[in-house]
């Protein structure tokens, strides 16, 4: 018991000294104690120091207040930006689960409920992982002729849907996006394939046929291979 009432003094004292740095210091150290009631230290109390303790410690607390929301999972601020504008604000459970963990390399199978924003889920780290190594090469972009990365989907409707938020996102990143599926002429999409483009979002029928060369895409066709 004596050597708690010794320590306490010890402190106590301590925090009074005029030292700016030493002050600050002993600030952290008090954490404990400045959250405790005077009568619990039974020690001499100089005027304002608990106070003073208690306040500095408060306000530590609150910068040290962590990120919420799509910021806590690392995601950039343009980014958020816009996801806002496309109405998501927070993230959804699988959201909160596939960001990190795409985010960090790992392989993922995603299943959920439509409406769910899987679709932000997996989009979101793929194209913060392609500016990321853009700015890692001090902004040399590479300029290959193929697709950074490709997201194939097994309809045209969900290929549409999944260009609309890449292109939102790409727009905040300076990325380029694209789209090849059926339903349009075939010599767009081809001559697409030869530009330098970021984010390719296809059906996998048509991306083999604008992969090909035109004479065997033409055989391939004649010979009524499933559409996609």
């Amino acid at each position: 018991m004596r050597q708690t009432k010794t320590s306490a003094r010890h402190t106590m004292s301590a925090v009074c000294c005029r030292a700016s740095a030493v002050r600050t210091l002993l600030v952290c150290l008090l954490g404990p104690l400045a959250s405790a009631p005077a009568s619990a230290l039974r020690a001499p109390v100089w005027p304002g120091a608990l106070a003073r303790a208690r306040r500095a410690a408060a306000a530590v607390t609150a910068c040290a207040a962590p990120p919420s929301g799509f910021a806590a999972l690392g995601v950039r601020e343009e980014v958020v930006e816009a996801l806002a504008a496309e109405g998501a604000t927070a993230p959804t459970e699988v959201q909160r689960r596939a960001i990190p963990m795409l985010a960090g390399g790992a392989d993922v199978v995603l299943g959920a409920q439509t409406g769910t924003g899987k679709t932000f889920a997996y989009l979101v780290p793929i194209m913060q992982s392609l500016k990321a190594a853009e700015e890692a090469a001090d902004g040399a972009r590479s300029r290959p002729r193929r697709p950074r990365a490709i997201v194939l989907l097994p309809t045209r409707e969900l290929a549409l849907q999944v260009r609309g938020v890449a292109k939102a996102i790409g727009h905040r990143l300076k990325l380029s996006v694209g789209a090849v599926h059926g339903g349009v002429p075939e010599g767009p999409q081809r001559r697409l394939l030869d530009s330098p483009l970021d984010v390719l979002v296809a059906t996998p029928g048509r991306l083999v046929q604008a992969s090909l060369e035109p004479a065997e895409s033409a055989r391939r066709h004649t010979s009524k291979s499933p559409r996609y």
